[in-house]
Order: structure tokens, then C-alpha cells, then sequence
């Protein structure tokens, strides 16, 4: 696949968090949980949802961020071989959702056919 140029990828997020389907982007379990953390995850920050609500609530503000002309922090990871860790590139959201300010993780493989978007954390924006 082609080099993406960073609008490309903006269109591809955007058509990801579009998505009706549910399985588009991919969310991790400690996105949607928190895992053992009770101040992150969709969960426990957007308590009065149903999961498949708050991910929905969740795509729709990424959505409008995007639409907006927002731009997320782009974030290079070089990786690292003795830890076998690829090289990464994650965007990072500061948005408003359901009226709470979430910051959220993106990892976007554009490598992939088609790319994969994935959100790896979700957490309250405090700043």
C-alpha cells in the first residue's frame, strides 16, 4: 500500500469512527473497561450508557471533532527490537463526549489492507 499523506489518514479515522458497523474501529478491552482502573475506560467514564452507547457516543463525538477541522496529536513510536515492539504511530483525541472530557488513543495501521483502527485507551481529560 501507498505512504497515506496525514490528510488520508484523517479521512481514514473518519470514515472508521463513521462506521455503523460495529466491529469498526477495534476497542480494546481496557478501552471499553478500564481494566483494573476505575477512573478510565467508556465504563466507567460514560457510566450511564450501555456499552455499545458509549462507543457510539464515543465514534459520533470523534466524528465531529474530525468534521470540525479538530487535528489529535500525532504521536511516532520508533519501537523497539529486543523488546519486539513494531513501530507505532498513534493519534491522540482531546474531545467532549456525553458532556465529559476524554482523552483518547488511537493506533491507525495504515499498513493493513484494509487499515485497522484500533482504540487502545480511553481516559478523562483533565487538563
Amino acid at each position: 500500500m501507498a505512504k497515506e499523506s496525514r490528510p488520508e489518514k484523517l479521512r481514514t479515522l473518519r470514515g472508521a469512527f463513521a462506521s455503523p458497523a460495529s466491529g469498526e474501529p477495534a476497542f480494546t478491552q481496557t478501552a471499553i473497561t478500564g481494566g483494573w482502573r476505575e477512573d478510565e475506560g467508556l465504563e466507567n467514564l460514560l457510566p450511564g450508557l450501555p456499552t455499545a452507547g458509549a462507543i457510539d457516543t464515543l465514534k459520533d463525538a470523534l466524528v465531529r471533532f474530525l468534521d470540525e477541522g479538530g487535528q489529535p496529536t500525532v504521536r511516532e513510536e520508533a519501537g523497539d527490537r529486543a523488546m519486539q515492539l513494531d513501530a507505532a504511530t498513534f493519534y491522540e483525541f482531546r474531545i467532549v463526549a456525553d458532556g465529559v472530557r476524554l482523552y483518547v488513543k488511537v493506533l491507525l495501521e495504515s499498513d493493513e489492507e484494509p487499515p485497522e483502527v484500533k482504540v487502545i485507551s480511553v481516559k478523562r481529560w483533565d487538563r
